[in-house]
């Protein structure tokens, strides 16, 4: 299995019972068999990050809701992964391109937000490189 927070990959030799024993994550793992490859436009992959990103900051602030601590963070965690694959495209989160706006000189402000990128913990690759080929066999 693999942790989605810091995606570190892990034999199960070094499990024991769950929580991440890099970062601490007690989430959900991620297990192998379910890592894939997804046709996606850049746009759409956006809009979903966008709408993730929005419901993650919900999520953080009412703990009511939220079924894994710091939603935000195991957001950033996931796209970065993403990100990483296509380091030239425009940001996947919002605060993220408005950072990079900042980093142009621009005085940008979200009424409200904290743009401020929380520091995630990276220590493996998760999915990416792992997928296996698309069954066609069954379509």
């Amino acid at each position: 299995m693999w942790c989605p927070s810091c995606g570190v990959r892990l034999k199960q030799a070094d499990i024991r019972g769950w929580g991440c024993p890099k970062c601490k994550y007690t989430g959900n793992p991620c297990d192998p068999i379910n890592d894939v490859a997804v046709e996606i436009n850049w746009l759409e992959l956006r809009i979903l990050t966008h709408w993730a990103e929005r419901w993650a900051l919900h999520c953080d602030a009412d703990e009511a809701i939220s079924q894994t601590p710091d939603m935000s963070s195991l957001l950033v965690a996931i796209t970065r992964r993403l990100q990483q694959q296509y380091p030239d495209k425009t940001p996947l989160l919002l605060f993220s391109e408005i950072n990079q706006l900042r980093d142009t000189g621009l005085n940008i402000e979200l009424l409200g937000q904290d743009t401020t990128q929380k520091p995630v913990l990276e220590l493996g690759p998760g999915a990416v490189g792992f997928t296996k080929p698309k069954d066609v066999s069954n379509v």
